[in-house]
């Protein structure tokens, strides 16, 4: 080898040498404290995200509201099934009320306020309307077994009954064997109501009224021969004759219970009740006024005031 071959040899080893040093000094403090770590061969995993359905996506569900708490439900008005009839603070009359073949009849007489009640005896099967004129007196319209209509009267206090079917034609009644006809001094006619009856009252042989289901009161002054639609009490569900005027009967007042309201000969309704009877909400309600003594017959309850409606 030539003086020129062995210099660059050596120049070469000793490169290589200093190389070396450099790889052994970076492996040494790769792990030393206050070195940056080497980047892991993944990253950390995190929760996927949660991507809420579209409303075009099948498992979308719309949120559901819930409604409103607007207070016990209150049933459709229907046709009135009891009636009760006060004579005075302590005597008063009440009846179950059916068309024909639809039930059997309950005529009941109290003499002591409503703390207990007789039962009376007649031969008429389904009632539609009671009257009473005093502690002894009273007499019924409904039908027999065959479903002929029927009018019985009592002068002993419901002991016994006197047929007396002649008198028909002078009784306000809705028909025992279609409810949707009402009759009156001067002959059957149709219920004036689109939806069908509740109930029926009358001031005398020319005047009377009908309650409908939607609520509207029909008044005639003719025997019933002609009706005309006056006004409209919300949930009425109760009709009663008082003196010369009307009461009508509603859950759906501003009263916490059952509001009463007047109802003029002619079909003018005050615009606020005029007694609030403390009567749960029921389907079946009855009410009867006379002087100042109310009597109401709600479901199992009875509430009676003797001074008009101010206390019960």
């Amino acid at each position: 080898m030539t003086l020129a071959g062995r210099r660059w040899a050596l120049v070469l080893v000793a490169v290589l040498v200093v190389l070396n040093g450099i790889v052994l000094t970076v492996l040494l403090t790769a792990d030393e404290p206050g070195a940056s770590p080497l980047p892991s061969s993944a990253p950390p995993s995190s929760p996927p995200a949660t991507v809420a359905p579209s409303p075009e996506d099948p498992a979308f569900q719309a949120p559901v509201e819930e409604p409103p708490d607007t207070g016990p439900a209150v049933a459709p008005a229907s046709l009135a099934t009891r009636q009760i009839v006060a004579v005075d603070e302590d005597v008063a009359w009440r009846s179950t009320l059916a068309s024909c073949g639809q039930g059997s009849a309950i005529v009941e007489r109290t003499l002591d306020g409503g703390a207990s009640w007789d039962a009376a005896e007649l031969d008429i099967d389904s009632v539609v309307r009671l009257r009473a004129t005093d502690a002894g007196s009273a007499f019924v319209v409904g039908a027999v077994q065959d479903c002929a209509t029927a009018l019985a009267s009592t002068g002993d206090g419901g002991e016994t009954w006197t047929r007396a079917d002649a008198t028909l034609s002078s009784a306000w009644f809705l028909a025992p064997t279609d409810r949707t006809f009402v009759a009156g001094p001067r002959g059957d006619a149709p219920v004036p109501c689109p939806s069908g009856a509740v109930d029926l009252a009358a001031v005398d042989a020319q005047r009377g009224a009908i309650l409908c289901q939607d609520g509207s009161f029909a008044v005639s002054d003719d025997g019933g021969q002609g009706w005309s639609t006056t006004v409209s009490v919300a949930g009425a569900r109760a009709l009663t004759q008082n003196g010369s005027s009307y009461v009508v009967a509603t859950f759906e007042g501003p009263c916490e219970a059952l509001s009463l309201y007047g109802v003029s000969s002619d079909g003018q309704a005050q615009a606020e009740p005029f007694a609030c009877a403390p009567v749960t909400t029921a389907v079946e309600v009855a009410v009867s006024i006379t002087d100042e003594q109310m009597w109401v017959w709600s479901g199992t309850e009875l509430a009676i005031s003797r001074d008009g409606g101010q206390t019960w």
